[in-house]
């Protein structure tokens, strides 16, 4: 898989390279959401793959997909991804910061 993420979180302070990807953001094009589904899960699975590779086993990927206003968050388990039903609009931000805090607190 080649590209470019548009955001990745480690769990590795100030990382040159990358340790272990966690979290991914993607940034949905033209206006429409749904439509960084697919890239966000196919990062997801890149990460699961490169962690088994370097010998870690991290049972839950995290993914987000953004318009800066709007937020749809993802989790990859083995091979399914769960897509949260909820779309998080910016005036939700302590249900949006709240995510990513259990994000955070659950790698």
């Amino acid at each position: 898989m080649t590209g470019f993420c548009d955001f990745i979180l480690s769990l590795e302070p100030k990382a040159i390279t990358i340790e272990a990807p966690v979290f991914f953001v993607v940034e949905s094009k033209n206006d429409n959401l749904d439509s960084g589904i697919a890239q966000c899960v196919a990062e997801m699975y890149a990460a699961k793959i490169f962690n088994q590779r370097q010998g870690r086993h991290i049972p839950i990927i995290y993914g987000a997909v953004t318009l800066g206003l709007e937020w749809k968050f993802i989790q990859l388990v083995d091979q399914l991804a769960t897509i949260d039903a909820n779309v998080y609009y910016l005036n939700q931000l302590p249900e949006i910061l709240g995510t990513l805090q259990y994000i955070i607190d659950h790698v």
